[in-house]
């Protein structure tokens, strides 16, 4: 009879330490609400719910749903009766990513109940808990390590049914994958199949899958190569040397098997432009800066803006405040002299050009030149200008060839002559794509009220987990009518793909068309954590600073300028412009609220464009176009495509996937349209949508600035879309 009295009295102990009870008058539970949590088993729930409140029959409940926000909600429990809370919990959607960081702030100093499953988007997300609170999990694809953790850090419980009915098969899988080395192979910028990779020292290879990607089993001391036929090397990558894992290979290269050299091949010779022609640049003695004419977009209405800020210490001055830039008051060093000539020489295919003079004088004219019949643009300074015009070369000279004049070299055929007239006259009968084409989007918009809208959403949502175009229809629709739902629809991807970086750029560019900076530049750390040298996540990352400090942000945007501390690995060269722009704009407009004695003078010196376009988007490896069209009705198209190898290999290299656009200047007065044409992806299996997104400034640098955030996204080749219409003051 004794020995059943105290197994009774036994488990009265265990459940009173089970439940503890913050408050008498109270207990506190925060149920997870994200897209992971879909699966749990509800029942284990709600029974060790039961429990915990089965020991306070009378009290108040405070819930806490939480996802990437937090909602709190309050119930009274009477006689253990919680039904009206049960029910509310049955009904609840699932919907969105879960950040902990967010609940952390509204348990400080509770004993909670946490209902989680763990699944945490990045790793310095943490769940803080008083010690004594419970966390239950009933969700099989848990985070077992997180859970586990987060309990002995706290000096927590935990509940993990998953782990009780050995169920959770999620962290032996990690574990038998955990050495695998994975990455990608490029031919050409091409994401390739079937290429071979071995390890050194064994015989066994592996082999890329439709998509380039590879798996094997390898440590970080082990090298891989590349087999071409059946005995070639082509070549070998020590692992811990990979650049993000990813391997560019050229198909002259890649197709080789035995090759017998036959005869030298001449070295191709590289040329440089300079006073005297175009010499092998081996016997080039000075600095010299050129640029040619694939530098030079049909978005430049005149030579001015072709000059200005593409090169270092060239400056071209207006002739009075408000006025446009004249290429005849180029400066290409400081002034030297109070009363003689400080602008430069102009020279137009050989032929020396009248100067402008100081003090007044008369500004010498080059508004007969045509940016597009421009073959390219020398600047030289010092010996390499004197040298050949001796004393009127002084100050600089500025060297402007001609498609016309260019003289052809052996083989290359005739030069385009590009001035003259082409068919660009745009067509404003084009179709072209609208959200509205999307059976979704219509679906949404026949609901009586957006909350039956978005109960559609649910519901369609479990057909269509990994169609990435159901997200962006649903994400296009809510973000006209409800930003708030618009963020959870779109951090459905976050939490279906937290490992893509791909796809948590296209959520990161959406959450900032919403305003949602802070989930923004959590999902751009996710990004880092996936590719630390990814130079458009640091350029994100320094903007985002600004939400709570405009002098962060500058100072990050200056380190990451000068490759200061953190940044040295990073090629930001390819964003400099970009870098030097968004330095000088954010001083101007709030150099008020800053301390800016230690900030470099350089900065200090404003510019001013009527519109400036940047453009960023998700997928490097996505082929489109960007088409202006401008007050006259010519459009102009500039490409991202494996046409320029180079740039798109920036892109998929160092994550180069921003241009800018700059209007400015009588010629970009008036009526302008801006469409974009998605042509394809790089490999014919790659089915990722694009996502664009158009940061506009309307008079950028001006004291009535303003800014607006647009988005446009392709799921189809040759889909094309209207990114804005607007008119230049």
């Amino acid at each position: 009879m004794r020995l059943p009295m105290i197994l009774c009295i036994l488990l009265c102990c265990l459940s009173v330490k089970m439940y503890p009870q913050a408050d008498p008058g109270q207990l506190f539970i925060c149920w997870d609400t994200s897209l992971s949590m879909m699966d749990r088993d509800v029942e284990k729930d709600f029974e060790f719910l039961g429990k915990a409140i089965a020991n306070k029959p009378d009290q108040e409940i405070v819930l806490y749903l939480f996802g990437t926000e937090v909602v709190e909600e309050r119930y009274r429990v009477q006689g253990g009766d919680w039904s009206s809370l049960k029910q509310r919990l049955e009904n609840l959607p699932y919907v969105g990513a879960t950040i902990y960081s967010k609940l952390n702030e509204r348990i400080e100093g509770k004993k909670v109940y946490v209902f989680t499953d763990g699944n945490t988007l990045f790793k310095s997300d943490r769940l803080l808990l008083e010690k004594g609170s419970i966390i239950v999990n009933s969700a099989l694809a848990r985070n077992e390590d997180f859970l586990k953790r987060t309990a002995l850090i706290n000096r927590a419980r935990l509940m993990d049914y998953a782990s009780i009915l050995d169920i959770g098969n999620r962290q032996k899988n990690a574990n038998a994958t955990s050495s695998l080395v994975t990455g990608r192979v490029y031919i050409d910028n091409v994401p390739s199949p079937h290429v071979a990779i071995g390890i050194k020292g064994t015989d066994e290879f592996y082999y890329t899958d439709a998509e380039g990607n590879f798996s094997i089993p390898a440590g970080r001391n082990d090298s891989l190569y590349i087999r071409s036929g059946e005995k070639g090397v082509v070549l070998d990558y020590a692992v811990s040397d990979m650049d993000n894992n990813k391997i560019f290979l050229s198909s002259k290269v890649v197709a080789l098997d035995e090759v017998v050299l036959v005869e030298e091949r001449k070295e191709k010779l590289v040329t440089k432009t300079t006073a005297y022609g175009d010499i092998d640049e081996k016997r080039v003695g000075v600095a010299i800066q050129t640029i040619g004419e694939d530098e030079i977009t049909d978005i430049n209405t005149n030579v001015s803006t072709v000059v200005q800020n593409r090169f270092s210490g060239v400056e071209v001055k207006s002739a009075a405040p408000g006025q446009e830039p004249e290429l005849g008051l180029v400066k290409m060093r400081t002034d030297w002299t109070m009363l003689g000539n400080n602008y430069g020489l102009v020279v137009v295919n050989g032929i020396p050009m009248e100067q402008s003079g100081s003090g007044g004088a008369a500004v010498a004219r080059f508004n007969f030149l045509d940016p597009n019949s421009i073959a390219s643009i020398t600047v030289l300074k010092g010996l390499a200008a004197t040298n050949k015009y001796g004393e009127i070369g002084r100050n600089g000279v500025l060297l402007i060839t001609t498609k016309t004049a260019k003289v052809p070299t052996v083989n290359e055929g005739q030069v385009e002559d590009r001035a003259r007239l082409k068919n660009n006259v745009y067509d404003k009968e084009e179709r072209l794509a609208a959200p509205g084409d999307s059976p979704f989007y219509n679906l949404f918009a026949q609901a009586e009220n957006l909350e039956e809208s978005f109960v559609t959403y649910l519901s369609l949502r479990s057909l269509n987990l990994d169609n990435t175009k159901f997200y962006l229809d649903s994400y296009a629709f809510f973000a006209e009518r409800d930003k708030t739902r618009a963020a959870k629809v779109i951090t459905d991807l976050w939490e279906l793909h937290p490992d893509d970086g791909r796809t948590l750029k296209m959520v990161e560019l959406c959450l900032s068309q919403l305003g949602k900076n802070e989930l923004a530049a959590l999902v751009n750390d996710q990004i880092l954590e996936l590719d630390g040298n990814n130079i458009m996540a640091q350029y994100n990352k320094a903007h985002y600073l600004g939400n709570g400090s405009p002098k962060g942000e500058l100072d990050a945007l200056i380190a990451l300028r000068n490759r200061g501390q953190g940044f040295q690995n990073l090629s930001t060269s390819l964003i400099s412009k970009t870098l030097d722009r968004d330095i000088k704009n954010l001083i101007h407009q709030k150099g008020g609220q800053m301390d800016m004695t230690q900030v470099d003078p350089k900065y200090q010196n404003n510019v001013m464009y009527d519109a400036r376009f940047v453009f960023e988007w998700n997928n490097p490896e996505a082929e489109f176009e960007i088409q202006f069209v401008n007050p006259q009705n010519r459009f102009f198209n500039w490409e991202y495509s494996n046409a320029k190898p180079e740039r798109i290999k920036q892109g998929i290299e160092e994550g180069l996937t921003i241009e800018e656009f700059e209007f400015y200047g009588q010629e970009a007065k008036g009526n302008w349209v801006v469409n974009a044409k998605f042509l394809e992806n790089l490999s014919e299996t790659d089915t990722l949508p694009l996502v664009l997104k158009c940061h506009l400034y309307t008079n950028f640098g001006k004291p009535n600035q303003k800014e607006e955030q647009l988005v446009v996204y392709f799921t189809q080749p040759n889909e094309k879309r209207n990114i804005k219409s607007l008119h230049v003051n």
